[in-house]
């Protein structure tokens, strides 16, 4: 079914359409960086133009998003372009997402439609899952449409209506709190996780890597050292970290539909209604729309509350958000990040519990949450899992902190390992408490009169933190097939061959063999295939510089490129550690970066 076209002329309607001084307000609360310095004079010296993305659906409320830009783009300084996404479902959408470009390029904006390519022998029209799914199919287009084009901001029109139903939504399948939050102003693209150059990767500072990222007040990890050094500190192989990737930005989050039909309808802006969006039988946010078009709620469920208890919840989100980034540095101490291996050494500061033990019945939420947001900051450098949420970190909180579990006269249990979010906490070995220990006093420099804690309460504190060993069976692995072209010089080229490994690294290689070769990880079996050739030699070497552990607890995790060399799986480079075997060194060729953290520690 084909959408409605709603044509309107200059009919004196929409006596609440927003002007362009409302919509520029709303653009300066979005606090874009790249907007906000063109929005500064320039005393007439020469900008590089910014390109912000338009997702265009062809509605009413994208429109009225395209109108407004339309009306203040300016070609020296920012653009707009615009991406129409047709999911070839309906019958007639093709000629509908060119209609919408027709539209759109009368109004200056160029426009690219984005047809979505299915996975083979899916039938989407029979996906009980339909909607989840196109989502995930549309933003994935979107996010490489603005990859490819250059462009590292998207708008998105969804506004105040949009807020209410999401919240309400979220009610009933029982979220709270920070769930009830509602859409934030700008955020990365969903559903894009993997995609390189789209989610949180694509810009690489040179000057950046992990061993010149400072964590608080911690040990100096600004020196880059090499591999012959003969300091005794334990070394970086300073590995690049990525960066980047494509924001999402909601600047009509306060407007209401109605002004914005309003905005269509008093500038003669065209729109499609799709009819399906007014069957409630078909999605709980339909359901919702026709609850409030057709009954009169009780005031605590009517728009005005639903919008004022998620202002009050993000008012209250961000206050703590403040609190925490502000307390952030004296919380713990990152002494060592290797993200090359990876692992953590860390110290956590004991949680400031007053003078008196409290029993678990006295601790109040906000402590026991503040104490998840530091460990869960400490375990999104190392874990694999992208969103992870505080309530499943309680048991590892009271592991920590065990003064949040204590009781006057009980001695906590003796630390021991364990796993969480796909991580593994381990004690720190004797042998590096000593600088701890030595610099502990100074660095504490706000801890409490009568806190200081002994030798052996200091020790206990100290974790290596590094990723969980894997289930047999259950390790990832990629496939690189040879490469079939002749210029080489164009797969370096192209942002499609990167790959997420273990959520941890991207990596991409240019395989110059004749067969297949694989990433996966270093197995047990692998150290008695190599044993006493070069290969090891340079991998226990690196082993000894870079790790505190005894290494075989570190090795099992390393990606190691795998061959087959005379019928046997053989490994042939350990990219993280920058090994590759001499016979292999210009058939194999490859580069990997950690991950990139986002807007770490948050």
């Amino acid at each position: 079914m084909v959408g409605v076209l709603h044509r309107t002329g200059w009919s004196g309607r929409g006596a609440a359409a927003i002007s362009l001084d409302r919509f520029i307000a709303s653009l300066r609360r979005l606090n874009h960086k790249g907007l906000n310095q063109l929005a500064e004079k320039t005393h007439g010296k020469p900008c590089n133009p910014l390109t912000i993305g338009l997702a265009i659906s062809g509605g009413v409320d994208s429109m009225a998003l395209a109108f407004l830009c339309s009306e203040i783009h300016n070609k020296d300084r920012f653009r707009f372009r615009a991406f129409v996404v047709d999911h070839k479902v309906r019958a007639g959408s093709g000629h509908e997402a060119h209609a919408v470009a027709k539209i759109l390029e009368e109004k200056d904006i160029p426009t690219d439609i984005l047809k979505i390519e299915w996975a083979e022998g899916l039938n989407p029209k029979e996906a009980s899952n339909f909607e989840s799914l196109a989502r995930t199919y549309r933003f994935q287009a979107l996010g490489k449409a603005c990859r490819d084009h250059g462009i590292q901001s998207l708008f998105l029109a969804h506004h105040r209506d949009d807020q209410v139903e999401t919240v309400l939504m979220r009610m009933i399948n029982g979220h709270r709190k920070d769930g009830l939050c509602g859409m934030r102003l700008s955020g990365d693209i969903p559903e894009c996780r993997g995609i390189y150059g789209v989610h949180q990767s694509g810009v690489v500072d040179d000057s950046a890597s992990a061993s010149q990222i400072k964590f608080g007040r911690g040990m100096d990890l600004t020196k880059s050292r090499s591999l012959d050094s003969s300091d005794d500190a334990t070394f970086s192989l300073g590995m690049r970290i990525e960066s980047g990737g494509i924001k999402v930005y909601r600047p009509l989050l306060c407007f209401s539909k109605q002004e914005l039909r309003d905005t269509c309808e008093a500038n003669g802006m065209s729109w499609f209604e799709d009819n399906t969006n007014a069957d409630p039988t078909l999605t709980m946010r339909n359901a919702i729309r026709h609850i409030y078009a057709n009954n009169k709620l009780p005031v605590a469920l009517q728009k005005p509350s639903i919008l004022a208890l998620a202002k009050r919840l993000q008012e209250n989100r961000d206050r703590d958000m403040e609190r925490r980034n502000k307390s952030f540095a004296q919380k713990f101490r990152i002494l060592k990040f290797e993200p090359s291996v990876p692992y953590c050494s860390v110290y956590f500061e004991p949680l400031d519990m007053g003078h008196n033990a409290k029993s678990s019945t006295e601790i109040s939420s906000t402590e026991f949450e503040d104490a998840s947001w530091w460990l869960r900051a400490v375990i999104q450098l190392i874990s694999p899992v992208e969103n992870i949420a505080l309530g499943t970190l309680s048991t590892a909180v009271q592991r920590i902190y065990p003064e949040l579990d204590s009781q006057v006269g009980h001695d906590p249990a003796p630390r021991k390992a364990f796993t969480v979010a796909g991580v593994m906490f381990e004690p720190a070995p004797s042998d590096m408490h000593d600088s701890l220990l030595s610099s502990h006093t100074s660095y504490n420099s706000t801890a409490s009169e009568g806190s200081t804690l002994a030798p052996q309460q200091i020790a206990n504190r100290h974790w290596i933190i590094r990723p969980q060993p894997y289930k047999r069976g259950k390790e990832p692995r990629l496939e690189f097939m040879p490469f079939q072209g002749k210029d080489e010089g164009a797969y370096w080229r192209d942002n499609d061959f990167w790959k997420l490994f273990d959520g941890r690294f991207w990596i991409r290689i240019l395989n110059l063999t004749s067969t297949s070769i694989s990433l996966r990880p270093f197995q047990v079996e692998d150290v008695h295939k190599l044993k006493r050739t070069e290969f090891m030699e340079q991998l226990e070497q690196r082993e000894k510089l870079l790790l505190p552990l005894k290494t075989s607890e570190f090795r099992h995790v390393l990606p190691a490129i795998v061959t087959e060399v005379d019928g046997v799986e053989q490994v042939v480079g350990l990219p993280t550690l920058g090994i590759i075997a001499q016979d292999f060194e210009k058939l194999v060729k490859y580069e990997v970066r950690y991950r990139g953290l986002g807007s770490w520690p948050n």
